[in-house]
This record gives structure tokens, sequence and C-alpha cells, in this order.
């Protein structure tokens, strides 16, 4: 007698959250802080880091490109790590908020007073993508 694994008792990991959810969250959060940054322009701002302009490519490579691949990898380790879905949100919601602070201290004056509500905006959208879903 051979034993067969069938649609109803195969062994898929369950997740807390969905990949669908999270590029949607991170999509959301690169035209948002795309709309701070030309914002920053409406009112006569050139926000510069590290003492260069920046381009209107860069909010959006820096919202998709970090909740993207620290997602994924979160993602990865779920079926694992269950423990790394409920930490997850909360912790990547408290480095953003920290985050903030940089652009207010080190870049300073406007380019740091527009570059803060970026970091919360990714913030929000890494918490709101990866925070766990009720699972069936």
């Amino acid at each position: 007698m051979t034993a067969s694994i069938t649609p109803t008792n195969s062994p898929t990991p369950k997740r807390s959250f969905g990949l669908f959810r999270l590029l949607a969250a991170a999509v959301i959060a690169a035209i948002a802080n795309l709309v701070v940054f030309f914002l920053a322009g409406a009112t006569g701002t050139t926000i510069t880091t590290f003492g260069k302009p920046m381009s209107a490519y860069e909010p959006i490579v820096a919202s998709l490109v970090p909740i993207v691949i620290a997602g994924l990898i979160v993602w990865l380790v779920l079926p694992y790590w269950r423990w790394v879905g409920r930490i997850a949100p909360v912790v990547g919601g408290i480095v953003a908020a920290l985050t903030a602070i940089a652009p207010l201290t080190i870049v300073g004056g406007a380019s740091g007073l527009w570059l803060a509500p970026m970091h919360i905006i990714a913030g929000a959208a890494w918490y709101l993508g990866t925070r766990p879903q009720r699972l069936k």
C-alpha cells in the first residue's frame, strides 16, 4: 500500500501575508513618496542628499527596493520561523520611524523636512504590507 499526497493534505507552507499585498504597498509608497518629492519641488525646495540634488527616480527606487527585498526575505522564512511574521511589521515600522530622524539631523534644512515624511510613508507601507492577515 502506498501513501499518496492529495491537494487537501499537501504540506503547503502558510504565510501571514501575501506577496501581492506587499508589492501593492511598495508601489503605493513609491507613488506617495514621488508626490512628496514633487510637492517639495513645487515649494521651491531642491532636496539634496550627500550634497547632490535628488532626482525623481530616487524616491521610487528608495521606496521599492528595501520593501520588496526585505519583504521577500521575510516571506521566504515565514514557513520556518512563524514568529518573524508577528514582529516584522512592528520592527520595520520602528526602524522607519527612527530613520526619519536622520534626514532632520544629518541633511537638515528644508531637504530634511521633506525627506522625513518619505521615511514615515515607507514605514507605513511596510507595516501594511507585512502585517498578518487571517489564515484560513
